[in-house]
């Protein structure tokens, strides 16, 4: 069984990421570091919602 408290605690540590990539991204001057970070940016966004599905269906919410 999946605990959802460290889903909730995996979800937090992602958002913190997700801010932290937004951040180089603005900050970034070259295009092939912005296209880097952007990658890994929206991995880190498909993760989120892999990781809410699974909160979801740990909690048997519907969003």
């Amino acid at each position: 069984m999946v605990d959802p408290d460290a889903l909730y605690a995996e979800l937090q540590a992602v958002l913190r990421e997700i801010d932290e990539l937004q951040e180089k991204v603005g900050a970034s001057a070259s295009s092939e570091d912005r296209q880097a970070l952007e990658h890994g940016l929206k991995q880190l966004v498909d993760r989120k919602v892999a990781i809410e599905e699974e909160i979801d269906q740990a909690t048997g919410a519907s969003r």
